[in-house]
């Protein structure tokens, strides 16, 4: 096998890494997909796309997320107009994605064949969501459509550690977002309409709100804890070239497997926590 030089360099940071076989050690794969919360459906409506508001940018980066790059196939299972506006179906298609829109529950047989599914505003079985997260199926859900529309979601929610507020919170507007999260990347504003606020229930564990405006949250996420916690990436009790060359495979990706800091991003941060533990 040929050997190869990485170089990366990363403002005052430089690593050189000699003679590694990128493609001799396979990274683990987490189970439990990811999920995407939303306290509101307005976000990706016709008004979401109207600017400053980034709705595009934002359910792009969602995607990639939650279920990686390139196209992706996806199920709206919703007829709510917060996931069927026109726009936003351009440009899922513009970007590569094939989706079917449906509340047909006969399809939710089917929900291995989705990389993501998006919802809101329908009754949905929530342990059918929850088994298909666990066996690495990815959601995003909008709340706010209506009170009792909202706590069928409760379990679903719950389960994952994200509580929705059974109350609207009453902002409204064009909100601005600072978040370091991938999946505000790019993203200035977001728009919404009276939504329902998301707590974090238990800090520390692996879902948490991204974003919050006048103590109510408004974004939260889920990510699941076998992302890597440990830099011996290929578990030979040695953090060594093996280690690097797994987190060099996957850098700039969401790659679960070297994710060391769990922020849904592999970068420096991630080099660095290796580098840090080097054998």
């Amino acid at each position: 096998m040929n050997s190869s030089i990485a170089r990366i360099v990363t403002g005052s940071l430089t690593v050189v890494a000699c003679a590694i076989a990128l493609s001799a050690a396979p990274a683990a794969t987490a189970t439990n997909g990811r999920i995407v919360f939303n306290n509101d459906e307005w976000t990706l409506g016709t008004l979401g796309f109207v600017a400053p508001n980034d709705a595009a940018t934002f359910v792009l980066n969602m995607i990639e997320w939650t279920a990686g790059p390139g196209p992706k196939h996806l199920l709206i299972f919703s007829d709510n107009f917060g996931l069927v506006d026109t726009q936003l179906l351009a440009t899922l298609t513009g970007a590569g994605h094939t989706y079917t829109q449906t509340t047909n529950v006969a399809e939710l047989a089917n929900l291995a064949s989705y990389d993501v599914v998006l919802t809101t505003g329908v009754t949905i079985d929530n342990q059918t969501l929850i088994n298909y997260v666990e066996n690495g199926g990815n959601v995003y859900l909008e709340v706010g459509t209506g009170l009792r529309t909202d706590f069928q979601f409760d379990t679903f929610a719950n389960h994952f550690g994200i509580g929705i507020t059974h109350a609207y919170n009453g902002i409204d507007g064009a909100i601005a977002i600072s978040s370091p999260h991938p999946i505000f990347a790019n993203v200035d504003h977001l728009y919404q309409f009276n939504g329902c606020s998301l707590i974090d229930l238990t800090p520390n564990d692996d879902a948490e709100v991204l974003v919050t405006l006048n103590g109510a949250g408004l974004y939260a996420a889920y990510a699941p804890s076998d992302c890597a916690n440990s830099p011996d990436l290929d578990g030979n009790d040695h953090v060594d070239t093996a280690d690097l060359a797994i987190l060099l495979g996957a850098w700039g990706t969401s790659d679960c497997a070297a994710d060391l800091d769990h922020n849904g991003d592999v970068n420096a941060t991630d080099l660095a926590i290796l580098l840090g533990a080097w054998s």
